[in-house]
């Protein structure tokens, strides 16, 4: 979620890949389920939407957009560990709340976001989404669960895009 182009919303992760950083909300796409409606989804019931009807934040169907694909491979032998869409809301409603999965949503500033307590390989493509307003796709090597393989990513720009 982006609060116009100036501030992004982050919460701790509590479980799964990525446990105890700064993640933004997501969720994995269910049987037959489209990815747009899974980035809806995940967003509401991540962010609160769970404790309650019309709870969480609800994010404006025409206002959301795709901005990249990225696929991250784990260990020496570089098994596909999990692939993401990236997707950038820039209308909503509602406010974020702690969840079991994730906790504590703060907003930071695009130009400050807390890169060392996120994923090591996040940087690689939000700073070309948030920063340069790019639509990208990629892959990212990570040695282990924490460590990016820096000889060992690609990130190139699909299209500039005009949210």
């Amino acid at each position: 979620m982006v609060d116009g182009a100036e501030h992004v919303c982050l919460a701790e992760k509590i479980r799964e890949v990525g446990r105890g950083r700064l993640n933004f909300y997501g969720s994995r796409q269910e049987e037959k389920e489209a990815l747009f409606n899974c980035a809806l989804r995940g967003t509401q019931d991540k962010s609160g939407g769970r404790n309650g009807f019309n709870k969480g934040v609800i994010i404006d169907h025409a206002k959301t957009s795709m901005v990249g694909y990225i696929t991250f491979y784990l260990g020496p032998n570089n098994c596909a560990w999990w692939s993401t869409y990236v997707f950038k809301c820039t209308s909503f409603r509602g406010e974020p709340e702690s969840t079991n999965e994730m906790q504590n949503p703060t907003w930071f500033k695009v130009s400050a976001l807390p890169y060392s307590r996120m994923q090591g390989g996040d940087v690689l493509f939000l700073k070309p989404i948030l920063e340069e307003k790019q639509r990208v796709q990629g892959h990212i090597h990570y040695i282990d669960e924490d460590t990016v393989l820096v000889a060992k990513h690609s990130i190139e720009v699909i299209r500039t895009t005009s949210t």
